[in-house]
């Protein structure tokens, strides 16, 4: 977390310091690498990408952008802002397509490359319908919870539905596969705290703001029962690698340089919010 903040006339003209045409706030460490991804491939100006530590202290950054106080851009996850608006509408914040720049790393290309690269595999080696079918079935069995989530941030409740761990869930410590009994278990236990729930209401939030379920899950979530398939994918094939969050955080973004491109459902979407930042001169 910043421990000062700069004037907003310090702040205006900070790109002039860094000797490019705009900042871009965002929200840690692990956005810069995947801001500056988007902003290289989709623009043509040039940034400087600076964490503040926090959403929160992303915010004064974005107030300031919206009343036209400071020419600079904020990149941050959509979270659950779709179904409680945070106020800041501009076309310099740029939210993400899913939950979290997580959601968007994990693609299915996304993480049949990194399995290549992490494993030193053959393509023929590493069938891309596993991925698939994989992420299908792991969405599916999710469902309930993620309404569940979208609940309870809803109607501010401050249950701990979904969380940033996928462990609890699995069949064992080591799985990457969701086991259906905790899940139900997780369920009945969870739901009597989520007082007045009714899926059929969230279908609807859901719809109405153009969203798909999957979209909607928690990003740490995701990377944590990501890993673990991975992990057990590369195993499979004979191989035992040691494989830390940062190794796979690199391995992805990496990946994004040749899996990133018009056949994938997020391009556009990214690109079109890109070009319409505006940077005055």
């Amino acid at each position: 977390m910043t421990e000062f903040s700069y004037s907003t006339g310090a702040e205006s003209i900070m790109n002039q310091f860094h000797g490019v045409d705009v900042m871009v706030y965002v929200e840690g460490q692990d956005d810069i690498p995947f801001w500056e991804f988007m902003f290289t491939k989709f623009t043509s100006i040039s940034i400087e990408v600076q964490d503040v530590g926090s959403c929160s202290e992303l915010e004064p950054y974005m107030q300031k952008i919206v009343s036209n106080q400071l020419n600079a851009i904020v990149a941050c996850d959509m979270d659950f802002t779709a179904f409680n608006s945070d106020g800041f509408d501009h076309k310099n914040i740029i939210k993400t397509f899913s939950y979290s720049i997580e959601n968007s790393m994990l693609h299915i290309d996304n993480i049949h490359k990194a399995i290549k690269v992490i494993g030193r595999l053959p393509s023929r080696n590493v069938r891309k319908e596993d991925v698939e079918d994989w992420l299908h079935d792991f969405y599916i069995q999710l469902e309930q919870l993620i309404k569940m989530d979208i609940y309870n941030e809803v109607n501010n409740l401050g249950v701990s539905v979904v969380g940033n761990n996928s462990t609890r869930l699995m069949r064992s410590r080591v799985s990457s596969e969701l086991c259906s009994d905790k899940i139900e278990k997780y369920i009945s236990k969870t739901i009597p705290q989520l007082t007045g729930y009714n899926h059929s209401v969230i279908d609807d939030l859901i719809s109405e703001a153009g969203l798909e379920n999957k979209q909607l899950l928690r990003g740490h979530f995701l990377f944590s029962a990501v890993s673990k398939f991975v992990k057990n994918y590369i195993k499979s094939k004979g191989i035992n690698v040691s494989l830390s969050n940062d190794a796979l955080y690199s391995a992805l973004i990496l990946s994004l340089e040749s899996t990133f491109t018009e056949s994938n459902n997020e391009f556009q979407y990214y690109k079109n919010a890109l070009e319409e930042v505006a940077v005055v001169a």
